[in-house]
């Protein structure tokens, strides 16, 4: 009877390519629970080194954190070539890797790119402890290759009121245009590594783009305002069956 998609991109495929009526698919894009995705500053800078050298990250280094599955659909080795373009030319960078599955294939891969020093994979990370650990970052990444999931963690990120670098696949470009949040870049190393260091190098556009993050997703993704929009869909249904 209806179709329920978490991004745009998933909605016309599925009208597209597998010739679903476009008047049963209805996109219900991701949201983010802004009571438990506060922003950065609501810790304080003890709180936030206690966290930081807890996962291993040097004192008085900029930090580039990422939080999802770990795999090349993910472009996680892409992410990590771009990481060492970005420690040739600065080395008061620290990136911090927090997921699973592929920890040891990626931990070798940083080991042979020769940035094993600056980079910590700390594998799978409890629900709950996302939010402190994202806190420990002055830059997120969402390198996501695939071009029609939704990609929940970039409004995980904008919450935390951390600028985001994105891949430029089109539900990321929709959110980063809408809201003004971070820069999308093709995914390659050359082009991620030079965008990450423009943010790195601009205080005042990251902090522009924290508000700016913070400010959509507590307007537009929210949980309770997008519930309320996937309620009225299983309610049309019930009032067609009553």
């Amino acid at each position: 009877d209806i179709v329920i998609t978490s991004s745009l991109a998933a909605a016309d495929l599925l009208v597209r390519d597998f010739r679903c009526p476009a008047s049963k698919v209805v996109p219900v894009p991701d949201g983010v629970d802004t009571e438990v995705f506060r922003p950065v500053w609501a810790l304080d800078n003890g709180e936030r080194y206690r966290v930081q050298s807890a996962l291993g990250v040097p004192p008085g280094r900029k930090v580039v954190v990422y939080l999802g599955l770990l795999a090349e659909y993910q472009g996680s080795g892409i992410l990590l070539r771009s990481a060492a373009r970005v420690l040739a030319r600065r080395r008061d960078v620290h990136f911090l890797l927090m997921g699973y599955p592929g920890e040891e294939r990626y931990r070798n891969l940083a080991r042979d790119l020769g940035i094993s020093d600056a980079v910590t994979i700390t594998g799978r990370v409890p629900y709950e402890r996302a939010p402190r650990y994202l806190a420990a970052g002055d830059v997120a990444v969402a390198p996501k290759l695939s071009s029609t999931e939704a990609n929940g963690k970039l409004l995980n990120y904008m919450a935390l009121g951390l600028p985001v670098l994105a891949n430029d696949n089109p539900d990321q470009v929709n959110v980063i245009n809408e809201s003004g949040a971070g820069l999308c870049v093709p995914l390659v190393a050359e082009a991620f590594a030079q965008a990450a260091i423009t943010l790195m190098n601009n205080t005042a556009l990251c902090q522009k783009m924290s508000g700016l993050g913070k400010a959509y997703v507590k307007q537009h993704r929210g949980y309770a305002e997008l519930s309320q929009s996937l309620a009225q869909q299983y309610q049309s249904l019930i009032s067609k069956q009553s």
